[in-house]
């Protein structure tokens, strides 16, 4: 019996302790002995609380959200983001969380799909991880990781994880960032491998390289851009 009572009054003491209006809960931290912030109205009252971080005292609830996104960043704790009523606000806090922590494995918990993406996002180009940008489900947003990692890395393989033009943009990123001709092999389109070529030759002042252009107006270009003079001409079909 006597721990029976003993467990009640502690349950007692636990509600007492709690404030569920708006999903937040309040603490001995939350009071405002000074009156500072009670003193006033509105907005003015609520920005006080936002302030100091007494996110249950705000009566907006948006503005309450908001506050408890600080408040989790502040503890480095993203439970507290399940405080949140708007999904949007969740997703964001649970974001931030995820990047101060450095754990990318917090992404997957996110219910918000553009979060979850900006959170996969943000490892796969801050840690040029390639596995975290297939999680991404935005296509713009997804190739631009991809892009983003190629480059960082001088790796153009990652560049086949995007399609027709982005691609070969791509690899002519990494082809110009690296210096390397043989890179521009990996174009689909002749031309654009030709235009690549150029650019390495331009890049390098090395005239050698328009020897390895097919299309004549694009090497004649070459040579005449290089001030070099070619010492045979080479017989390419354009077709």
């Amino acid at each position: 019996m006597k721990v029976f009572i003993t467990l009640l009054l502690i349950v007692l003491l636990f509600v007492t302790a709690c404030n569920f209006t708006g999903g937040a809960i309040i603490n001995p931290s939350d009071e405002d002995p000074s009156g500072e912030c009670s003193s006033l109205e509105g907005a003015a009252r609520d920005n006080c609380y936002f302030e100091s971080l007494k996110c249950s005292k705000i009566q907006n609830e948006n503005f309450r959200d908001s506050c408890v996104a600080e408040l989790a960043k502040e503890k480095k704790d993203v439970a507290v983001c399940d405080l949140i009523q708007n999904e949007k606000t969740k997703g964001y806090c649970q974001e931030k969380i995820a990047e101060i922590l450095s754990s990318p494995e917090l992404c997957k918990n996110i219910s918000d799909v553009y979060w979850e993406d900006n959170c996969h996002s943000f490892f796969g180009m801050t840690a040029n991880n390639a596995d975290e940008c297939m999680f991404v489900q935005n296509e713009e947003q997804r190739d631009d990781c991809f892009n983003d990692v190629a480059f960082d890395t001088n790796n153009s393989l990652f560049c086949d994880f995007l399609f027709n033009a982005k691609r070969n943009g791509c690899i002519l990123s990494v082809a110009k960032n690296t210096e390397n001709v043989t890179t521009c092999n990996a174009i689909s389109d002749a031309l654009q491998q030709d235009a690549c070529r150029f650019k390495i030759a331009k890049l390098t002042a090395n005239p050698q390289l328009c020897y390895l252009i097919s299309f004549n107006g694009v090497r004649d270009l070459c040579f005449e851009q290089l001030n070099a003079t070619p010492q045979f001409k080479l017989i390419v079909e354009e077709d």
